[in-house]
């Protein structure tokens, strides 16, 4: 049996390599822009395997009126999408759905949930939620984009937590990924900072699992983690 890396809340933590998504879990933390849209890795992941809309169907149609009514997200949204060479998924029009119920850019700090579509994972079991940490973005008021930061990761972190809790899902099982990329954070900001965020934030919930996953994208992200102190 494999040992556990960490230990919090009463629930035992592991270190595992590869995408959350794919991971044998209950429910995925998925860090994303304000805009929502799937990209990167992790969310063309997402999108590729959580289930495509059916061409010609009613949802296929209100993804198209979204993406056309939406401005710069829905452009950006097609745009991201064609390049990648991703089919319009149910979770990406469920991200649209929020967007439009917000009218506009979610905050960045804040967070969000969708279902996870009808997909099996390559494990044989399906996450049944995604739950956005929007951790960076656009900011529309001072102009600027906003990388990943300490402050965003922990508030982010800290509402997607959150919605466990107030939604009471039940939860056995979460996989959380090591939120971060270079080039996509801000200066100085480390593995191992990232780590020690998640882990705190994850403490402060309160929120009870009998199993959490610490996700890294590569092996060098998750030696780093090993390092963290917490």
């Amino acid at each position: 049996m494999k040992t556990p890396e960490f230990r919090v809340n009463g629930a035992y933590g592991f270190l595992e390599e590869g995408y959350a998504i794919d991971q044998k879990v209950d429910a995925i933390v998925h860090a994303t822009n304000n805009d929502l849209i799937l990209c990167g890795g992790a969310g063309a992941r997402i999108s590729d395997i959580t289930g495509s809309l059916v061409p010609g169907s009613a949802d296929e149609d209100e993804y198209n009126y979204l993406c056309e009514h939406l401005g710069r997200v829905g452009i950006t949204c097609r745009q991201i999408q064609a390049r990648l060479s991703l089919k319009p998924s149910k979770v990406q029009l469920d991200c649209l759905r929020g967007i439009q119920k917000r009218n506009g850019l979610v905050n960045i700090g804040s967070a969000c949930m969708t279902r996870a579509g009808d997909f099996v994972n390559y494990v044989g079991q399906r996450p049944q939620y995604i739950l956005h940490a929007v951790c960076s973005g656009y900011d529309s008021v001072k102009g600027e984009n906003i990388a990943v930061n300490p402050e965003s990761l922990d508030r982010s972190l800290s509402n997607a937590f959150k919605i466990i809790k107030e939604t009471n899902l039940k939860l056995r099982t979460l996989a959380i990924p090591i939120i971060y990329a270079s080039g996509m954070c801000v200066e100085g900001f480390t593995p191992e900072m990232a780590i020690q965020i998640t882990l705190l934030a994850l403490e402060d919930s309160k929120i009870t699992l009998d199993k959490f996953l610490i996700c890294a994208d590569n092996k060098e992200t998750k030696e780093c983690a090993r390092r963290a102190q917490f």
